[in-house]
């Protein structure tokens, strides 16, 4: 009794493991499947050893996957075709149209560089003949994002992304020292100048100051090494010198001023040439000094004036007694 049953359950098991696999003569064919969902479906009920295995006459490993149609009054009717072509050294994708030679489209390199566009790529990501779009649809807060990292540990070093055109590169670097700290990292643009190699002309600190033409702002906001030009530069300061106008205005007298000129040799409250020549001046500040010493001059002109009226009253009551004189000489002869 118990052989039959042995028996009868091998012949059970055998009769299931066959139904697993559907090869109708129409419709969808399944592999590990009597349910294909799809034109042709393949099923392994365990988790590894999974494969397929295309073998050649020649002994390779080239893969061509053909698509032949009548597209009626479609131009494209005829075939088309995506070929695998792995070699000792990499792995690649290539597509043909119509007639037409094989055009690669995707490589892979055994050393992980991948090529777009390009049978050697000599980077991570290759990417010859074409742009590449980033856009996340506003998926991300973010948006779309590109990382560029020299990796973890002492995050000393930096990274660059470079922008060729022919032999001339302009680049943006970022530069990063110390452990896990913004002291003296930077982002610096650079672009070609009699060279391939772009040379730096801009820099942004950690701390925000922006150098122009220098790589050291120095602790100003903007350092520009050189000339700038702008239609508009507004200053915003306090302590405007309208107090000049104040009655409790201690302003000097011109033999004052003219003495500390022959002793110092410049204005009062004004920097030497030695002083501009060695510091520079602050913009706003220097203004306000200069406003300063055109309102000193202007009360100058109005007490000068004053005094000017009141010699010309005295010139003329004294021309008005010398008539008077004159008249009584001219009456006793």
């Amino acid at each position: 009794m118990k052989i039959c049953f042995l028996i009868i359950s091998f012949l059970c098991s055998n009769i299931l493991y066959a139904q697993t696999n559907s090869f109708p003569s129409t419709g969808n064919v399944g592999i590990g499947t009597t349910e294909p969902a799809l034109m042709f479906t393949l099923k392994r009920m365990i988790n590894n050893g999974d494969a397929i295995s295309i073998l050649r006459s020649d002994n390779t490993a080239n893969l061509d996957i053909y698509s032949n149609y009548n597209g009626l009054s479609d131009l494209q009717t005829g075939s088309f075709a995506y070929g695998v072509r792995p070699s000792d050294d990499s792995w690649q994708i290539w597509e043909r149209g119509q007639n037409l030679s094989w055009v690669n489209l995707f490589s892979v390199k055994k050393d992980g560089n991948v090529g777009i566009g390009t049978t050697n790529p000599i980077y991570k990501l290759d990417v010859q003949g074409g742009a590449v779009n980033i856009n996340l649809d506003n998926l991300s807060a973010l948006g779309g994002q590109i990382t560029v990292s020299n990796g973890h540990g002492s995050q000393n070093g930096s990274v660059r992304l470079n922008l060729r055109n022919g032999n001339a590169i302009s680049w943006i670097k970022g530069v990063v020292t110390g452990t896990n700290t913004n002291t003296g990292s930077a982002i610096v643009f650079g672009v070609p100048s009699n060279s391939s190699d772009g040379v730096e002309r801009m820099r942004i600190t950690s701390s925000g100051d922006v150098g122009i033409g220098t790589d050291n702002p120095n602790g100003y906001k903007l350092a520009v090494a050189g000339k700038v030009r702008a239609q508009e530069i507004k200053v915003t300061m306090a302590n405007w010198p309208d107090y000049v106008f104040d009655k409790s205005y201690h302003l000097r007298s011109l033999s004052e001023t003219e003495s500390h000129i022959k002793a110092k040799g410049h204005l009062p409250g004004i920097p030497t040439a030695v002083e501009v020549e060695a510091s520079g001046i602050d913009l706003g500040e220097m203004n306000a000094k200069l406003l300063q010493k055109i309102e000193e001059l202007t009360l100058y002109l109005i007490e000068l004036k004053k005094e000017n009226f009141e010699m010309r009253r005295s010139v003329q009551g004294l021309n008005v007694k010398i008539d008077r004189m004159n008249n009584k000489l001219k009456n006793n002869r």
